[in-house]
């Protein structure tokens, strides 16, 4: 393994390169701490740009960062320590030699050989017919940093200890050792974004952040950040019908900026200035980086003023909850038409959105499990399920301390708090809080929200098709009714089908015809569609739907109808049985057709009327008579039966021939 003078061990060419640019610099860098040992660079060699104790990295980024010493003296023999929060020693280097006090030198750790996994001799074989698994991304390179108490600090120790010989073998002196934060930065400590209102729309300069000397340091990796315009869904616009604009742009240095821009807002109602429009400026994947909460009144005022334009950020406190994997906010105190809902006996996941609260401070989340608490397999669970988390955002940091070219390699993401809900046979409604601080003063109150989850895992309780016939004409169309109900959750979707019979084997012989129904009206139970079969359709057919709730749990229900030739055209003849002009009930009459055969009889009702339905068009006659005690009264008349009308006549009973 090749050496330099200084004893320091080598693994790679790219390292060979790396130290060969190192230059060993004495005593003076300007605005170096003189106790320090340990100092930072994003380049090497970059000895004006040295930092220690702090390393400020942006969100969801990787960032390199070059560790040198500065040597306290002169050592014939000395090593470097890395060690995690555990206080484990996690990379060291090789022996390095200091042949003078106030010289920075490069720091390598060596890189772990590399051990070959045992063979799992008991690993089941690969079902070649099982469906193949989705990738999952490999996890940033080296260890997490687990963050320190309920703080957000992220720390590891650097260790230099001097090594002695002693009975011809090396052992460990003295050590001197310092403490190091890795900070993650939130976007407003190194930029300014500055929005405006323009003509049905919005806009937005981002520019870094610069200190006295007009520099920016958390450009000086050189990486770019993304900055975008987000504006989420909400009631007063059309957030998936968005118009001309600049909604993602790039920052490269920090004498670089970027313009955002919406224009053409698709505002549902421009005259109701009360209206909020919520957009957000979001920085290197860090939600929710700015929040803006202009009212539409607001917006139209700064953006026909050239000059007072500007739009101040919100500073409004607020929770915000999402079940699952929807985009649906569960708001606090709502009472929901459609309720969130999860199956029972899984991790159901609660993403949570914090606005403008303290960053810093941590928060909570409860879970409120039925105030009982149950054992299961020995496992006690208690009433409330308390998550105590540190900070308003889920950040994750990993540290790689042996790059390939001799850095140290700090990655980190920042994303929404997801609280995988421990449901285990749990049902029914169940409370939701969290709970932050307001602000990070010493003054501080705190913000809560509420909502309420439902639990459920069974299907809708009650499904029945209601006012179907036995019968349905071909060809026609086919109102379907159904009601659903269930008890727990609320009914996402119905389904209602039509199609031939399933044969012995399940299998029908034809797929059938699926329509989706729709409520009746609003807060109803009842679920309508309208099927038209084609013309060649005949027999028995299966009529039926699928309901589905809210958690996807479904139940189907089938009944069978009969189809029917359509009937021949046809009329009505009703014949009025009249004496003096009063009406005979209980009179026989008589249809014959155009060929005197007789068709029909029927008996006059109360009201003198006899009621011959649904005969082919044609001229008909009618006879009537009714004994007494003599000859008695008769009479005749004719009438003609047109398609779909209804013929009325008139028998007037008369004595002696009619």
């Amino acid at each position: 393994m090749p050496k330099f003078q200084n004893g320091l061990s080598l693994m790679t060419p790219q390292r060979t390169r790396f130290l060969s640019t190192i230059v060993l610099l004495a005593l003076a860098v300007p605005g170096i701490a003189a106790d320090k040992l340990f100092f930072f660079s994003h380049k090497t060699p970059y000895q004006k740009d040295l930092s220690f104790n702090d390393i400020n990295v942006r969100p969801n980024h990787t960032s390199n960062q070059y560790l040198f010493i500065k040597t306290p003296r002169e050592m014939n023999s000395a090593r470097v320590e890395l060690r995690g929060p555990d206080g484990k020693v996690w990379a060291k280097t090789a022996s390095m030699k200091f042949d003078k006090e106030g010289v920075f030198m490069p720091v390598v750790f060596l890189k772990a050989e590399e051990k070959k996994p045992a063979e799992d001799k008991k690993a089941p074989p690969v079902d070649p017919a099982a469906p193949p698994k989705a990738p999952v991304a490999p996890p940033p390179p080296g260890k997490v940093i687990v963050s320190s108490g309920n703080t957000l600090n992220f720390l590891f120790d650097l260790y230099l200890v001097e090594e002695k010989t002693e009975a011809g073998k090396l052992v460990s002196g003295r050590t001197e050792s310092e403490q190091i934060s890795i900070v993650v930065l939130k976007p407003d400590a190194y930029l300014t974004p500055e929005a405006a209102g323009i003509k049905d729309g919005i806009k937005v300069v981002v520019k870094p952040k610069k200190g006295n000397d007009g520099k920016a340091p958390a450009f000086n990796d050189g990486t770019p950040s993304i900055v975008t315009l987000t504006i989420p869904p909400q009631d007063s616009l059309n957030s998936s019908a968005l118009g001309a604009g600049t909604y993602r742009r790039t920052i490269q240095s920090a004498d670089d900026s970027a313009t955002l821009e919406a224009r053409d807002l698709p505002i549902y109602d421009p005259s109701n200035a009360n209206a909020t429009i919520r957009f957000y400026v979001e920085v290197d994947g860090y939600l929710r980086s700015f929040i803006y909460e202009p009212t539409q009144g607001y917006l139209k005022e700064r953006s026909i003023d050239p000059i007072n334009n500007t739009i101040q950020p919100s500073e409004m406190h607020d929770i915000r909850f999402y079940p699952g994997n929807t985009q649906k906010q569960l708001k606090a105190n709502d009472k929901f038409q459609v309720k969130p809902a999860a199956k029972p006996d899984e991790r159901f996941p609660i993403r949570l959105e914090f606005d403008n609260v303290a960053a810093d401070r941590g928060a909570q989340f409860i879970f409120d499990r039925g105030g009982q608490k149950s054992a299961d397999n020995g496992v006690v669970r208690s009433p409330d399920e308390v998550e105590n988390l540190k900070g308003t955002r889920d950040i994750k940091v990993w540290l790689e301390p042996t790059g390939d070219e001799g850095q140290m390699i700090i990655t980190n993401t920042v994303t929404d708090w997801v609280i995988p809900l421990d449901t285990y046979q749990m049902r029914g409604p169940h409370k939701i809080t969290a709970e932050a601080e307001k602000n990070s003063g010493t003054e501080s109150s705190k913000v809560s929200s509420s909502a309420t989850l439902v639990l459920d895992d069974t299907v809708p309780h009650s499904v029945r098709i209601i006012d179907l016939p036995d019968t349905q004409v071909k060809g026609q169309p086919m109102k379907l009714f159904a009601s659903v109900l269930d008890k727990e959750t609320a009914i996402k979707k119905v389904v209602f089908f039509v199609g031939p019979s399933p044969g012995p084997d399940g299998k029908r012989p034809a797929d059938p015809i699926k329509v989706e129904g729709f409520k009746t009206k609003e807060g109803s139970d009842v679920w309508s569609a309208e099927i038209t079969l084609p013309p060649e359709a005949k027999g028995i057919m299966q009529v039926g739907l699928t309901a589905t709730n809210d958690v996807g749990l479904e139940v189907t229900e089938t009944k069978n109808i009969k189809l029917v030739d359509a009937p021949p055209p046809a009329g009505n003849l009703h014949v009025k049985v009249l004496r003096g002009n009063r009406p005979q009930a209980g009179i026989s009459v008589k249809l014959k057709d155009g060929e005197g055969k007789e068709k029909a009889v029927a008996v006059s009702n109360d009201k003198g009327i006899a009621e011959f339905n649904k005969l082919p068009p044609g001229v008909y006659s009618v006879a009537a008579s009714k004994p007494d005690s003599g000859v008695g009264s008769k009479a005749e008349a004719a009438g003609k039966v047109e398609v779909e009308k209804t013929t009325e006549v008139n028998l007037n009973l008369r004595r002696g021939n009619p």
